[in-house]
């Protein structure tokens, strides 16, 4: 080859070289877009029950069409005030996106108290002349319930009996 031929082939593939050699544009990285919640999270609680969100998961969605499921201790959950009944919302905070999602908290139910028996007891009057005023002083009244405790109450009402008539006489204790 002729040196005009081997300087032509050497031009054209510097030429090449110094075209392709242009630096590439900068790779953008994917921008955190929004978070969703799934999963089998409690959202129903009772007064006083300790809050928990056992089984929830969160996962990131972001600008590139890509999506990421957030370990637990990567984001920030609020904890209701399960001090009362109602209805709360929980935030959950993975960077700057948050999710809500909502609680019931409920009243304990339990067994109901019931009244089972009333024992009277004490020095009290229980002959009286006619004419006398009634009196109850010295009668104590305790309630028997259904959890087996006995509890001294006070009556809210007793009824007067006909202090003008002679014979037996049925009071009446409401309490």
């Amino acid at each position: 080859m002729n040196k005009i031929h081997k300087l032509l082939i050497l031009s054209s593939t510097l030429f090449f070289v110094v075209s392709c050699g242009e630096t590439p544009s900068k790779i953008e990285e994917p921008t955190l877009e929004n978070i969703s919640l799934s999963g089998t999270y409690q959202t129903e609680f009772f007064v006083d029950d300790a809050f928990t969100y056992d089984g929830l998961i969160v996962t990131a969605y972001y600008s590139d069409n890509s999506t990421k499921t957030i370990e637990e201790n990567n984001y920030a959950v609020s904890s209701p005030d399960m001090s009362y009944k109602g209805a709360k919302e929980v935030t959950v905070t993975y960077l700057n996106k948050t999710a809500t999602y909502s609680v019931t908290v409920n009243e304990k139910s339990g067994p109901q108290i019931e009244l089972i028996d009333i024992t009277l007891s004490g020095t009290y009057e229980t002959e009286f002349e006619v004419g006398d005023t009634f009196n109850y002083d010295g009668l104590i009244v305790t309630a028997i319930y259904n959890t087996g405790d006995p509890v001294v109450v006070t009556p809210t009402s007793v009824s007067t009996p006909n202090m003008n008539l002679e014979g037996e006489q049925i009071i009446t204790l409401l309490i």
